[in-house]
């Protein structure tokens, strides 16, 4: 029956039913947040990746490189992207700024502010060509700590 009502809401085309219907699901969804975290993780997956796919969003991006340790943001996207242009890499520019910070967040003893070997890293891991689709996204998903 709830699949039919929801099919139904849809086809009406009423903004108003459906943004009444969407705060429905997130106050379902919410609510398993604190009883069924485990269930609550799984939609919340589920529904990002029906809205972006297996793709890092912007607001992602920030957020992560934001919470980098130690350093957190040592480039902006804009200078990860001046930077991507600079050097002839024609790939996505979230994943870059993501990957570029995540490279002198992890590797800051290494690099010692080298920032070009950084950025070639960055180019590199984001390039691996034995690793699966989607690499940041399962990266993010299942190995960094939230």
């Amino acid at each position: 029956m709830i699949r039919e009502y929801i099919e139904k809401i849809g086809t009406i085309k009423d903004t108003n039913k459906m943004e009444r219907l969407g705060e429905m699901l997130e106050e379902l969804i919410c609510d398993l947040k604190d009883s069924h975290e485990e269930e609550y993780e799984k939609y919340e997956s589920e529904l990002y990746e029906l809205a972006y796919g297996k793709k890092i969003s912007k607001d992602m991006a920030i957020e992560w490189v934001s919470d980098m340790k130690p350093v957190g943001e040592y480039w902006t996207m804009e200078q990860t992207t001046n930077a991507m242009q600079t050097l002839g890499y024609n790939i996505d520019a979230i994943d870059f700024y993501v990957v570029a910070n995540m490279m002198m967040n992890d590797y800051n003893d290494l690099l010692e502010e080298d920032e070009e070997l950084a950025l070639r890293m960055a180019y590199d891991w984001l390039n691996d060509v034995d690793a699966k689709d989607n690499k940041l996204y399962c990266y993010w998903k299942h190995i960094v700590k939230k």
